[in-house]
């Protein structure tokens, strides 16, 4: 049988916070993406914005534009930035981003900021 339940992209915090254990950066560039993905899920979802074109910075311009919700857009932003670092660079050259774990709590936070908001 299959399950046609919509996924909960908070569950994919949960995930994680139990990666994020680990403390290696494997695991900690991992949870940073899944923090991300918790986020930007929600957004896209509580917007209803689809299709793949575009669609990261469509969710971003989309928050934005809405009222009391450009701290939020700003901290997405933030958080995309960082799930950029921890999946597309093998060395980050960029000092702000090598440190993996301040980084894994930086997106912790955002991503628990970003899901108040929504």
């Amino acid at each position: 049988m299959v399950d046609v339940r919509p996924l909960n992209p908070r569950a994919f915090l949960e995930i994680a916070r139990s990666l994020a254990q680990n403390r290696d950066e494997a695991s900690l560039r991992t949870a940073v993406n899944r923090a991300y993905y918790t986020a930007f899920l929600v957004a896209r979802s509580k917007m209803l914005i689809t299709g793949p074109r575009d669609v990261h910075s469509r969710v971003i311009r989309v928050l934005e534009a809405m009222p009391g919700q450009a701290a939020t857009a700003q901290n997405l932003r933030a958080l995309r930035r960082l799930r950029i670092a921890a999946d597309c660079q093998m060395f980050v050259m960029d000092p702000v981003y090598q440190d993996w774990e301040r980084n894994w709590h930086r997106a912790e936070l955002l991503a628990n900021h970003i899901l108040s908001r929504l």
